[in-house]
């Protein structure tokens, strides 16, 4: 009995039970393994639209700084795949990506024209390719 007169509690009765937190660190790693794989995966193919973005941009720069240049620009794609950019704006991709451009170099000309090609973009989790006419120098994303 306590000071007051009531019961006292068993240290027993006030907890958990070790079978109790096993059961909880069970659920709780059945859900970590189900959910974990989803937001790598996520990740993945979101670090990959970035990527695919920025390469997008770069395109478009290299095609607004011809006419603004009133000079030729080559839009390359470094050997590895992994680089792409023009003039001294060269970038890297994430290194589950790769570019290529099937016809070389893509040069665009200060009369808004373009050499013309493809240029692909290939990973795990993404497929995104790019037609640039040789009259207007226009950037298409292909399907």
């Amino acid at each position: 009995m306590s000071a007051i007169g009531e019961p006292r509690v068993a240290a027993a009765q006030s907890g958990y039970t070790l079978l109790e937190a096993l059961v909880v660190l069970a659920i709780l790693g059945l859900v970590a393994g189900i959910g974990f794989p989803q937001i790598d995966r996520a990740l993945r193919l979101q670090s990959a639209r970035e990527g695919a973005a920025r390469l997008e941009r770069a395109l478009h720069g290299a095609r607004a700084t011809a006419p603004r240049r009133s000079e030729a620009v080559r839009f390359v794609v470094t050997p590895d795949g992994h680089g792409f950019g023009y003039g001294e704006r060269l970038e890297r991709l994430p290194d589950d990506l790769v570019a290529a451009s099937p016809e070389g170099d893509i040069v665009f000309f200060p009369d808004g024209s373009a050499h013309g090609g493809t240029l692909e973009l290939r990973g795990s989790d993404l497929v995104r390719g790019w037609r640039i006419r040789a009259v207007g120098g226009l950037i298409e994303r292909m399907p």
